[in-house]
């Protein structure tokens, strides 16, 4: 079994990996699925992380955003 790398969005569709998303503000956590985002031609070669974010409850947007990785440990971390 190999490792999967995901440098950019087009590599998270073509895993079926969804983005994981967390807003720090109200504490929501989203995946998001990354095939609506490969019809963007600006999103298809940037890394989810680098894509402007907002969460829909609160309107956060920025450092108020964790994705990827850090969102999933950070929404394990906000259950009690």
């Amino acid at each position: 079994m190999g490792s999967k790398r995901f440098d950019d969005v087009r590599d998270f569709h073509r895993h079926g990996e969804r983005i994981a998303v967390f807003c720090l503000r109200c504490r929501r956590y989203a995946e998001v699925d990354a095939g609506p985002l490969i019809l963007r031609p600006a999103t298809i070669n940037r890394h989810p992380s680098a894509l402007p974010w907002r969460c829909s409850r609160c309107r956060a947007t920025g450092k108020d955003i964790l994705v990827g990785y850090d969102a999933r440990m950070q929404s394990h971390r906000a259950v009690p």
